[in-house]
């Protein structure tokens, strides 16, 4: 029985020694972090005391700055519409929402609404124009009886008129989503200040 026994401490008394302080090397396992990561973290923290080369740190003083906050983009976007948070903090959350929106519009993967209704009419005048030649060819080919025709050609009207009410009450609807409900599914995503961003 050579092996140093481990000396059995009460509750009470482990707690004691906690709130006395913590050295790095106890904060680190607690923590599950790096010494150095530590060190670093609670560089400015004075120590509660030292003893020889060992610093001892209070726990209320070092848990905030070596916990790793878990934060939901849901919960902060409560936090906003709950005036929860300071103005200033407020202001620099949609500020760099707002940068954000810029440099991905910047990279072409965020557009505006104006410019998707674009894309999607040229879509829809390019369907209209292959859908009419159908419907005119059908008429010239000899290999179909009267009522194949009749059912594409009625076929084909139908896609034609489905494609116009899609992009007629798109824009009767409202824009797209707003970015503010993307919030919720994404890592701080944005809010649609920019007036209409897809």
């Amino acid at each position: 029985m050579g092996e140093k026994q481990k000396e059995r401490v009460s509750e009470k008394e482990a707690i004691g020694r906690i709130l006395s302080g913590v050295s790095v090397r106890g904060l680190a396992d607690m923590f599950g972090l790096s010494d150095h990561m530590v060190r670093t973290r609670l560089r400015g923290v004075p120590p509660t005391r030292v003893e020889g080369r060992v610093s001892y740190y209070a726990i209320d003083d070092a848990a905030p700055l070596l916990v790793t906050p878990r934060v939901t983009a849901e919960a902060v976007r409560i936090a906003i519409e709950q005036d929860a948070i300071p103005p200033e903090l407020t202001k620099r959350y949609w500020d760099a929402v707002r940068q954000r929106q810029r440099v991905m519009e910047a990279a072409g993967d965020l557009w505006r609404t104006d410019k998707v209704l674009d894309v999607l009419s040229s879509l829809a005048r390019a369907i209209r124009g292959a859908v009419t030649t159908w419907t005119d060819n059908v008429d010239r080919a000899s290999a179909l009886s009267p009522t194949q025709k009749e059912s594409l050609i009625q076929q084909t009207d139908a896609l034609l008129r489905d494609v116009h009410k899609i992009l007629v009450e798109a824009p009767r609807r409202g824009r797209t989503p707003s970015i503010r409900e993307d919030i919720v599914t994404s890592e701080t995503q944005e809010v649609d200040d920019l007036g209409g961003v897809v």
